[in-house]
């Protein structure tokens, strides 16, 4: 008897979780837009720092209201604290490709995450994958090579930051598939905010501080608030709906990208890297869609 209205709410619940990740993906570029913008007056160590600040306060708070504050001392079992320095990794790698290219291209070839997890799920976790999501996977990193074009003018050091990131999160993500599982999803975010606050304070020790005024102090506590809503709404998304149903809505991300690098920097992507964004998402989708049915499947 319980099935029926569980079947009967499931569109419902879709509806809900897609409405969710339309937001979170919204949020996590008005981050990048602010930080992008604020680059240009602060070095990177202090806008990581301050940005860091504000988000270290705000899941803090979020540990100290959900009752978890107390557990802080497993932010230093290894796969947390492991976790947390390849995220500060990413973030840097992120960061820096995202201040000196167009921002619809950054966030296209970080959608690769997705087919990099696929892929290294079966060289590292030895997950079986089928010769159509290998395709799936060598397709979408052919459009990867297409945003970025090895030996054009498009290709330099910091597209090279942007498959780094790459790089960096899938190895994140793997050790978040490691971490006990009785660990609280916010405290291994806190360890984040941590590490990659005190890191980027210790490195922007090594810079020259630009002043800070009001206007710039706002900004980066919107980011921060932006970056935590949205990392939640992704997190809500997947707890509520089918993953084969929300995912491909995290490709919005390239959508809200291309129109913010359009209305606030005049960017838009040429023909090319609409081509490599075109396969990236196409076959991530294909990759998503193709997991869930191997898993309803008998």
């Amino acid at each position: 008897m319980s099935a029926v209205p569980e079947a009967g709410a499931r569109p419902a619940r879709n509806l809900q979780g897609a409405g969710a990740f339309i937001l979170g993906t919204a949020c996590l570029v008005a981050n990048d837009t602010i930080v992008k913008l604020s680059s240009a007056q602060l070095p990177i160590g202090q806008l990581i720092f301050v940005r860091g600040v504000f988000a270290v306060v705000f899941v803090t708070a979020a540990c100290a209201w959900m009752g978890v504050l107390g557990q802080y001392r497993r932010m230093a079992e290894p796969h947390v604290l492991g976790r947390a320095v390849v995220n500060m990794l990413s973030m840097v790698a992120y960061i820096a490709a995202l201040i000196n290219m167009p921002i619809a291209n950054v966030s296209a070839i970080t959608q690769a995450i997705p087919l990099s997890l696929t892929a290294a799920s079966a060289l590292i976790l030895k997950e079986k994958v089928g010769l159509r999501r290998w395709t799936a996977v060598a397709i979408g990193f052919l459009g990867v090579l297409i945003i970025i074009r090895p030996g054009s003018s498009a290709f330099n050091v910091f597209a090279f930051s942007a498959l780094l990131a790459v790089v960096f999160v899938t190895a994140r993500d793997l050790l978040t598939r490691s971490a006990n599982s009785d660990t609280p999803s916010i405290i291994i975010t806190m360890a984040s905010a941590w590490v990659v606050t005190a890191a980027s304070g210790a490195y922007s020790l090594t810079e020259t501080w630009a002043p800070l005024d009001a206007v710039t102090l706002c900004l980066l506590a919107a980011a921060a608030a932006f970056i935590m809503i949205g990392i939640h709404f992704l997190i809500v998304g997947v707890r509520i709906a089918e993953l084969s149903v929300v995912v491909p809505f995290r490709y919005l991300l390239v959508v809200w990208a291309m129109l913010s690098g359009y209305l606030v920097w005049g960017e838009f992507p040429d023909f090319w890297a609409l081509c490599g964004i075109a396969l990236i998402v196409g076959s991530g989708i294909y990759t998503v869609r193709r997991e869930a049915s191997l898993k309803r499947s008998p």
